[in-house]
């Protein structure tokens, strides 16, 4: 193939030459071209179908699929276009771009033109040595061709491109240079010595991130082809150099062994070096409608992260944007944005070409919100955006956000069918008299419900245990008795705690002192501690101890269970008693979670998008991700031990550390009080090695906690598969979350929801990807550790919903789940026929043991 192709000769007569191919066999240049046309068909990826659409080149997709074929970047997600195709090819440095002639039907061919910066010697075999380059460059990309649908024909012509002669002023050589600069003419040598257009191109090859970063790509065009004055090249500034050094990251090369910047002159005369363009300050018209909305009509660069064109604000406005949409982390972000990264020019006096800086004030409000994200979004903050530096005043002449920063939140109406919670959330009138407290203060289940429409709760007297979910008052005494007295058992759960969850002091609920009391150790065995850990939720006790304590009231031991009490309560074998014959009590340690059990979940959901509303006790592993310092839910994850959660590679994405990201388990709606509320704090985020942020492939990470989850009813851990299970298709399992309803939803659920699904075909699902309707251009692609569910109508797991799990009963009782995938992309939301993209968990099982270094699970 073309890796090894060689132009034997450089000069413009059209002679004989070698090539190097076919086992150094000689062949005859048949003539030279600048043009060489191809043709070709996409079989599989995003434009792998037809639209008609294709026809027109003013066409939104026409664009799409223009730009992606033939784009000249070679940033992340780009490297598979044409442009990266040759960059690889001894062809890089004559190659120019590609024109697409024509698109048409027949999976999608294309008909395109090569075109190349000085003539290509064309040999007989040279259409072939192309073709091997196209179906090599495109092999495992978006763009997966037809490998004998390559025809390549290159147009015969007789152009020759002269050598120009030192000392003369010609034409700027360099693509990216065109149009860059105030001068359109260059001479030779230039700045790092090269003396012909050819030794230009082969150093640009090599040298080529200094061209596709956008950051001092106008200082290297200067270096490269400089400005021709009198017949001689006139250099950059020193100055210049190290501005564009230290603004400038660089990661294959170290600028300073190109070219010194101590080695340039300095001056103010234009005629012995080339000053920075944009100092003291660059204003250029504003095009950007984002900006424009603040009255930025004129921006100015370097903006105040160095970055020194609008190409990369661009980028970084972006992000900003991204990230707001999916968190709302602060409500002026754009403004921040704008003011940072596009700002406004000052307009004034002798700095009419100064920005206006955003207030410290504003640029801290956002860091400290929303600068987590940008980690995620793989963009951290900028390196040279230090926010104390800036001024801070009310006068927009001097900052900008000043007002903004410094506004007084204000508490808000509740919106219609809500009421005031806490005296600062809404909470939904339906939650009101559901059995489950959304506020602190107890107002939405207290006995009368004065807001309309009226309503009464389960009005229980003071001495008496209300059973969830239910109106039956019962007697207090009959609680943690032993014996269900509530249809849902509600008055036999939490009566039995341990001092830190798995271990410590045992006590036990007393009705009498309505308070906990320790049990004292007479008589008591192994058994009892069994009993007491699998009440708990775990396997069995480790150990057990007693200590030496004195109480007003301890539970000792009866010789035979209760008559009429259920043996699996411990409380059927207490009674209180006011002294302990061994002055001991008792401290258990107990085994391992017992997994994939709901204790507290009471009965099947009412009716994530499309989804019913779950129970509030229904899912106890689901944990919730929050970030900055405003705490914005954005993403899920499931426990899976007390020191570990499981959630999606992207919902750690770019992040290194666990500072402002918090977790929560026991909180089932968001935004309002849990009794059963943990707040989780991370030291450890593990993102899979292979982690491949452009395509979501290996979409899996850990959290280490930095102290273990006490387990309880309400809290508990999910189950990983089996080694052996297989997620096969038709398999129906369950996606819940607190995603969005849907891709215009302007936030995410404030309860959780949940659908069920089933898995689909691999090869089906990846034919519904790529034909979707509303799928212009996605840049992820199936692989072998992702599987489809879903696809039905209206049902799918949303944005929010990433990093919770795909969680399948153990048996048709369901009475036991484990984890079989975590929510990881999609095209849209719930677009019809078209399945979601899970992780397979059941593939990562010795990848999540390894770093967890948990073998039992």
């Amino acid at each position: 193939m073309l890796s090894d192709y060689q132009n034997v000769r450089n000069d413009n007569d059209g002679s004989k030459g070698e090539s190097s191919m076919s086992g150094g066999r000689k062949e005859e240049v048949k003539f030279r071209t600048e043009m060489i046309q191809g043709r070709l068909r996409i079989n599989q990826g995003p434009f792998s179908t037809y639209k008609p659409a294709y026809r027109d080149n003013t066409s939104v997709i026409y664009s799409l699929f223009s730009s992606s074929f033939t784009y000249q970047d070679c940033n992340d997600i780009l490297y598979e276009k044409m442009n990266l195709v040759f960059s690889r090819s001894n062809l890089s440095s004559s190659y120019s771009h590609t024109e697409i002639v024509n698109i048409s039907s027949g999976s999608v061919i294309v008909d395109f033109i090569l075109h190349f910066l000085t003539p290509v010697d064309i040999y007989e075999s040279t259409p072939n040595d192309i073709a091997e380059i196209i179906k090599a460059g495109m092999d495992k990309s978006l763009f997966v061709v037809a490998k004998s649908s390559v025809r390549i024909s290159p147009i015969e012509s007789s152009t020759v491109i002269t050598t120009p002669t030192p000392g003369v002023c010609v034409p700027t050589t360099i693509e990216e240079c065109i149009n860059a600069t105030d001068w359109s003419v260059t001479t030779f040598p230039n700045i790092l010595g090269h003396t012909s257009p050819q030794e230009i191109r082969d150093a640009r090859s090599r040298y080529q991130e200094l061209f596709f970063n956008s950051c001092g790509k106008d200082f290297w065009c200067t270096v490269f082809n400089p400005n021709c004055v009198d017949s001689r090249s006139v250099p950059p500034c020193r100055e210049y150099c190290k501005v564009v050094y230290r603004s400038c990251a660089y990661e294959s090369l170290d600028p300073n062994a190109l070219l010194n910047c101590d080695t340039l002159p300095d001056s103010s005369d234009p005629n012995v070096c080339t000053q920075d363009p944009y100092e003291p300050g660059k204003c250029i018209t504003n095009t950007d409608p984002k900006c424009q909305y603040y009255g930025f009509d004129q921006i100015s660069f370097p903006n105040f992260a160095a970055m020194r064109n609008k190409l990369q604000a661009a980028e970084i406005m972006q992000i900003v944007e991204g990230v707001y949409q999916s968190t709302k982390c602060y409500k002026y972000s754009m403004l921040f944005g704008c003011a940072a990264f596009m700002p406004k020019c000052s307009g004034t006096g002798e700095i009419s070409r100064h920005a206006i800086p955003p207030c410290k004030s504003l640029c801290n409000a956002y860091k400290t919100r929303c600068s987590i994200f940008m980690d995620i979004f793989w963009y951290p903050w900028p390196s040279q955006l230090y926010c104390d530096i800036l001024p801070d005043s009310a006068n927009t002449s001097i900052c900008i956000g000043y007002k903004e920063a410094h506004e007084i939140p204000e508490l808000e109406e509740c919106p219609a069918g809500e009421d005031r919670c806490d005296n600062e959330t809404c909470i939904p009138l339906s939650w009101k008299c559901d059995g489950y407290s959304d506020c602190q203060d107890g107002s939405d289940e207290a006995a009368i419900q004065t807001t309309l429409p009226l309503r009464k709760c389960v009005d229980c007297q003071d001495d008496m245990f209300r059973c969830s979910f239910g109106s039956l008052c019962i007697e207090s005494s009959q609680r943690c008795n032993g014996i269900e007295d509530c249809s849902t058992a509600t008055d036999e759960k939490e009566c039995v705690k341990l001092e830190d969850g798995r271990h410590g002091l045992l006590t036990i609920y007393n009705p009498q002192v309505k308070g906990w009391t320790p049990v004292c150790s007479s008589n008591w065995e192994t058994e009892q501690s069994n009993r007491v850990c699998k009440q708990l939720g775990y396997t069995n006790s480790l150990s057990q101890d007693t200590v030496s304590m004195t109480s007003q009231k301890y539970f000792q031991l009866l010789d035979v269970p209760k008559n009429g009490t259920n043996s699996k309560y411990i409380s059927s074998q207490l009674t209180s008693v006011n002294t302990c014959s061994s002055g001991r009590v008792i401290k258990i340690t107990c085994g391992h979670a017992i997994c994939g059990i709901r204790p507290a979940f009471v009965h099947p959901a009412l009716r994530v998008v499309g989804g019913d509303i779950a129970d509030p006790n229904a899912w106890p592993w689901h944990v919730s991700f929050f970030g900055g310092t405003d705490e914005k839910y954005f993403c899920g994850g499931t426990i899976i031990d007390e020191m570990w959660i499981l959630t999606a590679g992207h919902c750690i994405g770019g992040r290194k550390t666990p500072k402002d990201l918090l977790l929560r388990a026991g909180q089932p709606r968001r935004d309002t009080y849990s009794k059963y509320e943990q707040e989780l704090h991370p030291v450890e985020l593990i993102l899979h090695e292979n982690y491949a942020a452009a395509t979501v492939d290996n979409d899996i990470a850990l959290v280490k906690l930095d102290k273990p989850i006490i387990f309880n009813d309400h809290v508990r851990p999910a189950c990983l598969p089996t080694s052996d299970e297989k997620l096969r298709t038709g398999t129906r399992c369950t996606v819940y979350g607190w995603g969005k309803q849907g891709d215009l939803a302007l936030d995410y659920e404030r309860q959780i929801r949940e659908v069920n699904l089933e898995v689909t075909d691999w090869t089906h699902c990846d034919e519904a990807i790529e034909n979707a309707k509303l799928h212009t251009f996605v840049p992820y692609k199936l692989t072998e550790h992702m599987f489809c569910a879903g696809g039905g109508v209206g049902h799918d797991s949303c944005a929010g919903d990433s990093g919770g799990p795909f969680l399948c009963p153990t048996d048709a009782t369901k009475s036991k789940w484990y984890i079989g995938g975590i929510v990881s992309w999609g095209v849209a939301c719930a677009l019809d026929h078209v399945p979601g993209i899970y992780t397979n968990v059941p593939g990562y099982l010795d990848w999540i043991r390894n770093k967890t270094g948990l073998d039992h699970l």
